[in-house]
């Protein structure tokens, strides 16, 4: 978000960070990080590959 304004244009900043101008703009109009967004899974594998395992 730093680059953005920094450089000329979307295009610049968005390649030097090393994402699409599409997905810069995204992140740009929501004001928040990827990081930020990320949400928790709710699938638990270990839990049913651990039960399966353990049946044997």
């Amino acid at each position: 978000m730093k680059l953005i304004g920094r450089e000329k244009t979307k295009a610049i900043a968005s390649a030097k960070a090393g994402m699409d101008e599409k997905t810069a703009r995204k992140y740009t109009s929501l004001g928040k990080l990827p990081s930020e967004l990320k949400k928790d899974h709710t699938w638990k594998t270990r839990k049913v590959i651990n039960d399966i395992y353990n049946s044997f």
